[in-house]
């Protein structure tokens, strides 16, 4: 990557990081004054506060989704500071688990569900190389296989090594109901192209087989080289 690019990367990425750290403050400050409500509740007799239970039903959702928040801007802050070094000592198991995580709306849009299967041994995958290359190229994967299969159906992700190369495989099962990818939007060349091209600055590389309805790509554990 370009110096200059990434230092457009790295500006980005501290913005973000930054809004997300006040995004978790504002989240504290309204779990802890629906907690207070709990507790307030949690004095009053059973029958002197009208429509207790909605009270109670709206309180829990309110943690509910406080919860979900701050998961949202935990995982939106640490892919914020991606871009932090140059060149990073990554697991791609857990880069694949942050990528998927963050895909799953633009997933949800397409009725596509992601599935992740990490090795079966459990150890993690070493990858040396620019994080935010990394995402961009595992990102482009997902938007291909989610848009193979728009309208319904699940990408199943699943890993492998050999100790210098890492593959991840991304198999597009259509909904049942759907039975053929007859509406899938595939990319065009041009996208196709941009695609190979990021692996390629890994080192790697992508293939699309059975119909487009698997997509394997390749990264060294040494990225970029």
């Amino acid at each position: 990557m370009k110096e200059s690019e990434a230092r457009e990367v790295a500006f980005y990425g501290r913005i973000t990081a930054g809004v997300t750290h006040e995004f978790r403050n504002v989240l504290a400050i309204i779990r802890e004054s629906a907690g207070l409500l709990q507790d307030l509740l949690c004095l009053c007799d059973a029958d002197s506060l009208k429509h207790r239970d909605k009270w109670e039903t709206s309180l829990t959702r309110i943690s509910q989704q406080v919860d979900r928040g701050t998961t949202l801007a935990d995982r939106l802050n640490r892919f914020a500071h991606s871009p932090d070094l140059p060149v990073a000592q990554l697991d791609l198991v857990d880069v694949l688990d942050e990528i998927l995580f963050l895909s799953r709306r633009f997933a949800r849009g397409h009725l596509v569900d992601l599935t992740y299967h990490p090795n079966g041994t459990g150890a993690p995958l070493n990858l040396t190389g620019e994080a935010p290359r990394v995402f961009m190229a595992l990102f482009g994967c997902i938007e291909y296989a989610v848009r193979h299969i728009s309208g319904g159906g699940t990408v199943s992700v699943e890993t492998a090594t050999d100790g210098k190369r890492h593959s991840i495989r991304f198999h597009c099962v259509p909904a049942e109901s759907q039975g053929e990818t007859s509406g899938a939007a595939p990319f065009d060349e041009e996208e196709w192209r941009v695609l190979q091209g990021l692996f390629e600055g890994l080192g790697g590389e992508v293939e699309s087989g059975n119909g487009g309805s698997e997509l394997v790509c390749r990264i060294p554990a040494r990225a970029g080289s």
